[in-house]
């Protein structure tokens, strides 16, 4: 099985081409520019690479979210695309599993991974670690203020993504101990994982046409707002 994985979800963009569980090739970026610019470039360097084209894949996976809106966008019409061209099925992997898949810390009871939603949010949700490796979601993802999210630990827990980093100093000020961080490397999204967890998902008799992928937003578009939608919360 060879199949490209993507992520376009934060400030961050990454791709990667594995084979079962072994990575071929991996980039990323993570320059601020708008991920239109460079992901075909991404992509297609990786492809060279391994000396591999489109019509080579078995899969594409790519992240849906929460995040950026319009990275969303790009990553998951860009996939689609790429799938719809190779005949191959799609995997779509929530940002904040991939983040609570990434994190280790053997000390930590609870896994909390947190996206900037910007206007002073976060995107965020609770793991237990998992003693086989894979975190296991506790309640719902949730956007809130981070201080918000902070009421409910009461147990040591590991932070990661870019959220804990940008909130980091409020984060060990409302809960003190009880806060761990990961290592800097860990906080991006990495193509390697939604790749392994897409792969995953794949044996297990998942993934599905590009036609039903949809992203994963959790809050609702400036335009949904100005209209009196409702907004998701913590619950």
């Amino acid at each position: 099985m060879t199949l490209l994985a993507i992520d376009t979800a934060t400030r961050s963009c990454s791709v990667g081409l594995l084979s079962r569980d072994r990575v071929l090739a991996e980039a990323h970026r993570a320059d601020g520019q708008t991920h239109s610019r460079h992901l075909m470039a991404m992509i297609d360097d990786v492809l060279a690479q391994c000396r591999s084209a489109i019509c080579d894949l078995s899969a594409v996976a790519v992240t849906i979210g929460p995040g950026s809106f319009t990275g969303l966008r790009i990553g998951l019409a860009t996939a689609k695309g790429l799938a719809v061209a190779a005949d191959v099925p799609m995997v779509g992997v929530v940002t904040l599993e991939a983040l609570a898949r990434q994190a280790a810390d053997p000390d930590a009871e609870m896994v909390c991974p947190l996206i900037d939603a910007r206007k002073g949010e976060v995107y965020g949700g609770f793991f237990d670690p998992g003693t086989d490796g894979v975190p296991r979601m506790r309640g719902r993802l949730f956007v809130c203020p981070p201080e918000r999210a902070l009421a409910k630990i009461e147990r040591a827990c590991l932070f990661i993504g870019d959220g804990a980093l940008l909130y980091r100093e409020r984060i060990r000020r409302g809960i003190g101990p009880l806060a761990r961080f990961a290592p800097e490397k860990d906080h991006v999204i990495r193509a390697a994982t939604v790749g392994r967890m897409a792969r995953q998902t794949l044996e297990a008799g998942g993934g599905c046409d590009p036609g039903r992928l949809a992203p994963l937003y959790v809050r609702k578009s400036d335009a949904e707002l100005r209209l009196g939608a409702p907004v998701a919360g913590f619950r």
